[in-house]
């Protein structure tokens, strides 16, 4: 809490007043007012202003099954998931060339971030090891997931015969 401020005492002829307010009025104050800088963001889902966070914890997941558990949070946590990078091994493939759709999910409720990637059914010999990474980072605070002890999961809609989807997701918990 800031201290009194006080005005330094100054000989009357030596003020010069407009408009009734003293122009070289000087304070001074026994402590330093407390003042901060925080960043905030807006949320739309409150219609408020929170203060914006910042990932604290890192998860890494190599996926290839249909059903994969990128983010199991803490007991009595939620996570709030704020950015992610996709990548899909160039020795991916399928039992039949196509299209597989990898998912991310809050337990059972899809949270409508998909990517779709076409993968063949003979690996790739002739590339530098990977595809091109999606990475992303979500606006704002991120996606809060809708409960506690839920865990974020990436689903592919066709498993992999090869390969694999390195996965790596940030945010926090609480």
């Amino acid at each position: 809490m800031p201290g009194p401020i006080n005005p330094i005492a100054l000989p009357a002829d030596s003020l010069e007043v407009t408009g009734g307010v003293p122009q070289d009025f000087l304070f001074s104050s026994a402590i330093a007012p407390d003042v901060r800088a925080h960043s905030m963001v807006w949320n739309p889902g409150t219609n408020n202003m929170e203060l914006l966070r910042t990932p604290s914890i890192y998860k890494t997941l190599l996926a290839a099954a249909t059903s994969n558990a990128i983010w199991t949070p803490a007991a009595g946590k939620r996570f709030r998931l704020m950015g992610f990078s996709i990548v899909l091994s160039a020795d991916a493939t399928l039992s039949a060339a196509g299209e597989t759709v990898l998912s991310l999910v809050d337990n059972a409720t899809n949270i409508n971030i998909a990517f779709a990637f076409w993968v063949p059914s003979v690996a790739l010999t002739t590339s530098l090891g990977t595809t091109n990474p999606v990475n992303f980072n979500l606006p704002g605070n991120g996606y809060l997931s809708l409960a506690a002890n839920n865990v974020l999961n990436a689903n592919l809609t066709v498993a992999l015969a090869t390969g694999k989807f390195s996965i790596n997701a940030m945010g926090t918990e609480e």
